[in-house]
């Protein structure tokens, strides 16, 4: 008897350390991602108040080939819910319970199986210049023996958020068409024109406003007082782009006539005068593909050699030209 009380004076101590314990966790956890996508905000926004697309972008639609969902009628828009009931997602309804055009959507998920808990989760946007970027929020509370949870809610549903985000972003783009025009390639003379330049060996995908700003501002910097001697647009050189291998090599330069040299980092070289193919193309930066298409086509249909490197002059400045389906991108295929 003696023993069996000490057992459960133990047993009760025990408990009571635990409690005391999981009183001084966190209440709630917070799990945040971010995104940014080359797509208008209402693009972004209509995927994800259509809640039956969830199933092409959404992580947590593809993780339990058992899941069965069942929506409202109507599914998209505010009150729209489903619900669903699987053997590793357990059972649960998502609602969305606010919509404001153009800044956020906020859902309230309740979890029922394998046991009740609330999650607020809500997606915020920001869009400049054409582009959304996209914040979805996740928070909410453990009950309360279950509050050692809350620390490992970052690392147990983070990456589920960020391979949701990377693939809406991926479909909004894709349903987004590049507003872009073409005008016919032309054969002209281009005049040598020395240049300051730095160099970025980077793939693709790297390849952002911020890489290009950071890179002008050096070369700026280093010019300095000799800045009046910048005679043109800045532009940038293509000594390599290779898709199947994710690498370029690009030299974002700037038309320079003075007589600095260089200091290693900022590099000093001309584009040699000569023919050279010329396509004008109109429209957000992510389209110039369009334009060495179009110089590429030109110069086979007419039996031309290419020679030396391409390059894009900007024509006018992002930072004064706020619609970018105004940006003019002059592209030049140097020929024999």
């Amino acid at each position: 008897m003696k023993t069996l009380r000490i057992a459960l004076i133990a047993l009760i101590s025990l408990v009571a350390i635990a409690l005391i314990y999981l009183s001084t966790l966190p209440k709630g956890y917070s799990v945040r991602r971010s995104v940014e996508i080359e797509a208008p905000v209402a693009a972004v926004q209509n995927l994800i108040v259509d809640l039956p697309r969830w199933e092409e972008w959404s992580e947590w639609s593809r993780i339990d080939s058992t899941n069965k969902t069942t929506y409202s009628d109507p599914a998209i828009g505010k009150g729209a819910w489903y619900s669903w009931k699987g053997e590793i997602t357990g059972e649960g309804k998502l609602e969305i319970v606010d919509v404001q055009e153009g800044k956020s959507v906020a859902t309230a998920i309740q979890f029922t199986k394998p046991f009740e808990s609330l999650m607020d989760s809500r997606f915020e946007f920001k869009e400049a210049d054409g582009k959304t970027v996209v914040e979805w929020i996740n928070e909410g509370t453990m009950p309360f023996l279950l509050r050692f949870m809350n620390s490992g809610m970052d690392k147990n549903i983070g990456g589920d958020l960020e391979k949701g985000l990377a693939s809406l972003k991926k479909l909004a783009e894709v349903s987004t068409p590049i507003r872009g025009s073409i005008v016919p390639a032309e054969v002209v003379t281009v005049a040598e024109t020395p240049y300051l330049y730095v160099r970025r060996e980077v793939s693709p995908a790297e390849i952002t406003s911020e890489l290009y700003a950071a890179a002008y501002a050096e070369v700026m910097t280093y010019m300095a007082e000799d800045a009046a001697k910048l005679n043109g647009p800045v532009f940038a050189v293509s000594e390599l782009w290779d898709e199947t291998a994710a690498r370029a090599v690009l030299r974002m330069a700037v038309p320079y006539s003075g007589t600095k040299q260089g200091n290693g980092s900022v590099m000093k070289d001309a584009l040699a005068s000569g023919k050279a193919v010329k396509v004008r193309y109109t429209g957000p930066y992510e389209g110039t593909w369009m334009g060495h298409d179009a110089a590429m086509a030109y110069v086979k249909a007419n039996g031309l050699s290419t020679k030396g490197f391409p390059w894009e002059v900007y024509v006018n400045d992002p930072a004064e030209v706020k619609d970018p389906a105004l940006y003019i991108t002059d592209l030049y295929y140097p020929v024999e």
